[in-house]
């Protein structure tokens, strides 16, 4: 099924939500991220980190704005472009952030709305390349529709956890992934669909800092190895927490973002 693309919306900057400018718990516990993008406060180019924190991102390529419920808004992509950018070429699709990200996570959260339709494997946001203890990704993956979030396992560690549920079916789906510690030893990665725990597991990794040089942060951008495309789908409100978000807390950002009819 081809996917359609709504026709550009002009937007102004807003600036950085006033409620983000410190790291910790929002009102009544809500915990603030810390780094996150909503394409509503979209300046040309230019898409301020709303946490306040300095994690601003760049566009490239030419995605376009749709309207996704009320005053939200999405970018949508149309899966052109290619990774030069790893090989010292320059960005061509997606969103690149400026300000690396190093810190090492033992609990960590990652949140987006996405809406795409079944395709290889294509990346939501990550850091630097997934397959690496120091890396992280929340991705939509290739073969059953699905999303996938954690490291990328290819040694047997058991790190990251893939949902149970189809996401990847042209309806707009509130995704998020958590890491914690688990109370037997390792880690515990858990995925949350539309407001409900999906899936869980127990792996070995957390997230260790990145090295120096690098916490690279990037939107639909296919990373370093080349084995993933630009995606082709729509986001809105990508989060990044250096917490791990509550079932609570999940479900209470799904009702107040989600579509009401």
């Amino acid at each position: 099924m081809a996917f359609c693309f709504a026709a550009a919306i002009p937007v102004t900057h807003a600036g950085p939500d006033q409620q983000s400018q410190n790291n910790g718990q929002g009102p009544q516990g809500n915990p603030r991220p810390i780094a996150a993008w909503s394409f509503a406060q979209a300046d040309g180019t230019f898409v301020p980190d709303s946490s306040g924190n300095g994690y601003d991102a760049i566009v490239y390529g030419q995605p376009v704005l749709e309207p996704r419920r009320r005053k939200d808004v999405a970018l949508a992509f149309d899966g052109s472009g290619d990774n030069s950018f790893w090989q010292g070429g320059t960005q061509n699709c997606g969103l690149g952030v400026g300000k690396p990200l190093t810190q090492p996570f033992t609990r960590l959260s990652v949140e987006a709305w996405v809406r795409k339709d079944p395709a290889g494997w294509m990346p939501i946001i990550y850091r630097d390349l997934w397959d690496n203890p120091s890396g992280f990704g929340l991705y939509m993956e290739w073969s059953s529709g699905k999303a996938f979030f954690g490291h990328y396992d290819s040694t047997g560690h058991h790190s990251a956890v893939q949902s149970e549920t189809v996401v990847q079916d042209g309806q707009w789906h509130h995704v998020v992934g958590t890491l914690e510690p688990a109370i037997a030893g390792g880690y515990l990665y858990r995925i949350y669909v539309d407001g409900r725990l999906d899936a869980d597991q127990v792996g070995l990794w957390a997230v260790e800092e990145s090295p120096a040089g690098s916490g690279i942060l990037k939107i639909a951008y296919p990373n370093s190895s080349g084995a993933d495309h630009p995606l082709k789908g729509s986001v809105d409100g990508i989060a990044i927490y250096d917490v791990a978000l509550t079932p609570a807390q999940i479900k209470a950002h799904f009702e107040a973002t989600r579509e009401r009819p």
